[in-house]
């Protein structure tokens, strides 16, 4: 076995404000199988059948979901769950072991013994301190294609976050709750952002609205949000003009703006409103070094400057700032108008 640790807020850089960031991993650990150690395993035929690499069979435990070393490869004619029965070929050769002969195609092709002493590896992260929701517990079971066998987590914010995963421990309860498809079934609950969520034996990276809500569903805790309605944003365009961009670097662009109407609010109840312009520029206007451009992006504008028709060059007068500003951050380079020779 073999053990080791990460420090992830000195190797990541972690600004998240976390106590401890710390990984944990514990490889080549012997995988607990008494069962097939008692009465031996009892191989399958596995493997996929996909419309773009086509199909693939090997063998493998039904229990343990062991394969037997090396795996190699049966007919693609097989039907995926029947009974294996045989033949085998020769074991993998030892590290820097030489075989008499070349072996023909046939045997290279058969699966060979089972592994005596099958491991797997175990992992962890333990985080102390603010997590991004006050409670979750969680239990993900992998599909027979996932990195992790068997998953989960327990976070209680900001006291501490517990996250752990398997690679082969725990496989045979993979083979019998998800082994058809590709979807991570997740179970679990969570707290945060004033709403309780919940999942029940769900599809990890999946959600639709037809998913029942009982399997994958929400609720939200806050009173004013019930009674009120939640408070969203809203715009109203209400007018678009062309305008000519110069920047202090010396290079122009032409611009669309548009002139919004941005309110927030609860769909019941007052609300605050402003004044914003939206803009974009087709080619992009460039503010670092390496010619990364802003595409679009909207500043503020004062009621006044919209009331008096001045909007178009206040805005302008404000994307200038911003850019300059990245500009100098990213090391574009300096404005020539700064630079006097001699100073």
């Amino acid at each position: 076995m073999r053990f080791f640790t990460i420090n992830y807020r000195k190797d990541r850089g972690d600004r998240s404000g976390t106590l401890v960031n710390r990984g944990l991993f514990l490889h080549q650990t012997p995988r607990l199988i008494p069962w097939c150690r008692l009465f031996g395993h009892r191989p399958v035929v596995d493997g996929y059948d996909s419309t773009y690499s086509g199909s693939a069979r090997w063998a493998c435990c039904d229990r343990c979901g062991v394969r037997p070393d090396p795996q190699g490869r049966l007919d693609g004619d097989l039907v995926l769950g029947q009974s294996y029965s045989g033949p085998y070929g020769p074991p993998s050769p030892a590290k820097n072991e030489k075989r008499a002969a070349p072996m023909p195609e046939c045997a290279r092709s058969l699966p060979g013994p089972w592994p005596s002493n099958p491991t797997g590896e175990v992992g962890g992260q333990l985080v102390v301190g603010r997590q991004i929701n006050a409670f979750s517990a969680e239990f993900t079971v992998g599909c027979s294609g996932s990195e992790n066998t068997l998953s989960a987590h327990l976070t209680i914010s900001p006291l501490f976050g517990l996250y752990l995963h398997t690679d082969g421990h725990g496989q045979w309860l993979q083979r019998r709750l998800n082994s058809v498809g590709y979807d991570d079934r997740v179970t679990g609950v969570s707290f945060g952002d004033r709403h309780l969520r919940w999942r029940a034996w769900a599809k990890e990276n999946e959600h639709s609205a037809d998913t029942p809500r009982w399997r994958d569903g929400s609720f939200n805790l806050d009173v004013l949000d019930r009674w009120l309605g939640p408070a969203r944003y809203s715009y109203e365009d209400v007018q678009t003009v062309t305008g000519l961009l110069r920047l202090p670097h010396g290079d122009e662009h032409l611009l669309t703006l548009t002139l919004k109407r941005q309110k927030y609010g609860r769909t019941r109840g007052r609300k605050t409103s402003k004044w914003i312009v939206g803009w974009e520029c087709r080619d992009g206007i460039p503010y670092r070094a390496d010619d990364r451009s802003v595409m679009s992006a909207a500043v503020n504008v004062r009621d006044e400057a919209v009331e008096d028709h001045g909007w178009p060059a206040e805005a302008l007068a404000a994307i200038a700032e911003k850019v300059t500003r990245d500009r100098t951050r990213y090391g574009f380079g300096p404005i020539p108008d700064m630079l006097v020779p001699g100073a």
